[in-house]
């Protein structure tokens, strides 16, 4: 009570404000981050962000009162930054690309340009190796690389993970400088081998769309199969002429199965010691309704690569199946037919329940039908592939191997695949200088098989002094122009009716043994026998006991005689073999000798080293050389998988 309240009242007649200053500096780098980099772009002062001026949201930003993301404008730059600009390389993106590229083709329609497409080879195999990382900073090494060599007024893109673009100038200084760069040098990353990539080009003449430019020099890139070093291809008329033929046949393929233009031939096989015919193998046909054929070898690769071939494959089976029923049906003797399997079919298990409905569909012997496998269907998960043949021949089927040496797989295949037939690859025996090492090479390759039990075909024998070389090397059976071309159902249908043939099953030829080509260190047979079969020797069999005649350096490595001589392990190799085993040896031996093909013995041996293994040997009878027969062994070290079975209980 009895205060004043003026008496507690201050009135400030001057204020004094001083503001906060924000660097010059720190405005400067707010702007770069913003993507302003001019002085125009700074004066903008468009008001959306809410500040007066363009340097007010500046100063806002870096007293933490706002964020560059406020800027309208900043948010469309940087969407089209990352639209159109790879964030790892710095290059173009393909959408980038192909606007700027378009522009600049229309801007200067008097120049000339390429279109390039790139592929780093291996990437993943660096990715592997060394790790993530590394590939990355290859793929950035390479970008820059590119960058630089697109020459004046070019452009480069990324499209993508390791895949390059490029538009330059068609002129000789530009693909030149492109042209001479043989690998790139990644050495400074760790990295202890060249890097290469595919390069493919296509030039703007008539194609004046990027989009398809770049499409048409990514086919001719994707030809190459160089990769110790670049590689540049370029595309031509052919390759525009195959992509036509291919989106023809695609576009056409199903309703032609519809319509059943695909016809089965069958191709009849002989046996040219006797002339008679032994078998046919089935060919597939494409016959339009005008007549004209599609060769196989045009449409086949094709059905490959988009897997209707998978298709074509059941069709193929099923015209085989239903022939073969209806020539029992009509009291006909039929002979085996061969169908093909593609390497497409191969890759799933429907192939198995597929040719198991056909079998119980049609209940016939199985020994009419036989089914044969390219050998490049081997080169990749074979296990999967091995166990999906072991699958048919397990229902009776016999399978054969087609263009066996056609530059796929070694004999060593052999030794793991379950095949009955090989069929060889005549082009050994066709033209240029060296027919006789290719009469050579089939000759090994026939006793070889014979070796292991199995008939030989040789298919695309034209002359009679091929089939008369064929069968002094013992070949069962020929195939091919000689004999008959590709026929319809029809014309072979009478074939039959006219020859005194049956359902026929021929054995392999035994042939006698050239023991002498074995001791011949340049021959076909020793570099067959020392390389590619496995461990494996030849032992002589006569009154007066049991030698080795030769034995090559997987059985000695096996046996533990490594770094001896094949002498030292030829007079020891009995001593240690288990003494109980002896016998059963002698009697395997004796079983070989009176033809029973891959008699099986299973015997214990101790090691010089005093190690002990168990050994699961296969014998065959060769053939004779005077009064010695030669036997051949093949070996595989069964020790831990005995171990195995008998911790299992089994």
């Amino acid at each position: 009570a009895g205060l004043d309240p003026a008496d507690f009242h201050r009135e400030f007649r001057e204020a004094y404000i001083q503001r906060h200053k924000v660097p010059e500096h720190i405005i400067n780098d707010i702007f770069i981050r913003m993507h302003m980099t001019a002085e125009s772009q700074r004066r903008v002062d468009c008001r959306n962000c809410g500040y007066n001026t363009c340097r007010e949201m500046a100063e806002a930003v870096a007293k933490g009162y706002s964020r560059i993301e406020d800027c309208s404008r900043y948010v469309t730059d940087e969407f089209r930054r990352k639209l159109f600009f790879d964030g790892e390389t710095g290059l173009l993106t393909s959408q980038g690309f192909m606007g700027e590229g378009m522009r600049l083709m229309r801007s200067e329609p008097g120049k000339k340009y390429i279109a390039c497409a790139c592929n780093i080879n291996g990437i993943k195999t660096i990715n592997d190796l060394y790790n993530f990382n590394v590939g990355t900073q290859v793929i950035v090494y390479v970008a820059r690389v590119l960058s630089g060599m697109t020459g004046r007024g070019g452009l480069c893109a990324r499209l993508g993970g390791d895949n390059f673009a490029m538009l330059i100038e068609n002129i000789p200084e530009n693909i030149s400088r492109l042209t001479a760069l043989r690998f790139f040098d990644c050495s400074r990353m760790g990295i202890n081998m060249p890097v290469s990539a595919r390069f493919g080009f296509c030039e703007a003449t008539a194609i004046n769309e990027l989009p398809r430019l770049i499409n048409y020099a990514s086919l001719a890139m994707e030809r190459s199969r160089e990769r110790s070093k670049n590689s540049f291809t370029w595309y031509d008329e052919k390759m525009r002429e195959a992509i036509m033929t291919e989106s023809a046949i695609t576009s056409e393929m199903r309703s032609a199965m519809a319509n059943r233009e695909f016809v089965m031939y069958l191709q009849p096989q002989y046996n040219h010691s006797t002339g008679e015919l032994v078998g046919a193998e089935t060919l597939c046909r494409w016959i339009k309704p005008d007549g004209s054929v599609i060769s196989p070898g045009v449409f086949i690769p094709i059905f490959e690569k988009n897997g209707f071939i998978r298709e074509l494959d059941r069709f193929m089976w099923e015209s085989a199946f239903r022939q073969v029923r209806s020539w029992i049906d009509n009291g006909e003797k039929p002979v085996p037919v061969s169908v093909n399997i593609s390497r497409v079919s191969l890759i799933n298990d429907d192939i198995i329940t597929f040719i198991s409905a056909l079998k119980e569909k049609y209940r016939f012997d199985t020994k009419y039908v036989h089914f044969e496998i390219t050998e490049s269907a081997y080169t990749s998960e074979q296990n999967e592939l091995i166990r999906r043949i072991s699958a048919i021949r397990d229902m009776g089927f016999e399978i054969a191997m087609d263009d066996f040496g056609s530059g796929y797989s070694s004999l060593n295949t052999l030794k793991d695949i379950p095949i009955d037939i090989l069929k060889l690859d005549m082009g050994f025996l066709r033209g240029g200088t060296n027919v006789e090492k290719g009469g050579n090479i089939i000759g090994s390759v026939i006793r070889m098989a014979h070796s292991l039990d199995l008939l030989t075909v040789a298919e695309g024998v034209e002359t009679m002094e091929q089939a008369d070389f064929l069968k002094s090397l013992g070949c069962d059976i020929i195939q091919g122009f000689l004999y008959a071309r590709p026929m319809p159902v029809t014309q072979y249908d009478e074939l039959i009716r006219n020859s005194s043939c049956g359902a026929v099953h021929l054995a392999p030829t035994k042939t006698k043994l050239d023991l002498n080509r074995f001791f011949d260190q340049n021959s076909g047979e020793t570099k067959m026998f020392d390389n590619y079969i496995g461990p494996a020797a030849m032992f002589e069999y006569s009154a007066d006991g049991i030698e080795v005649l030769r034995v090559n350096s997987q059985y000695i490595k096996m046996l533990g005689f490594e770094g001896r001589s094949a002498m030292e392990f030829s007079n020891s190799f009995g001593d240690y073999m288990a003494d109980e085993d002896r016998a059963d040896f002698a009697e395997a031996i004796q079983r070989a000798r009176r033809g029973e093909n891959g008699v099986l013995f299973i015997y214990r041996y101790r090691r010089p080293d005093g190690s002990a293994i168990v050994v699961r040997s296969r014998l065959w009878y060769l053939g004779s050389t005077g009064e010695r027969e030669v036997i051949y062994v093949t070996g595989d070290d069964v020790t831990d998988m005995l171990a195995l079975l008998s911790e299992k209980g089994l």
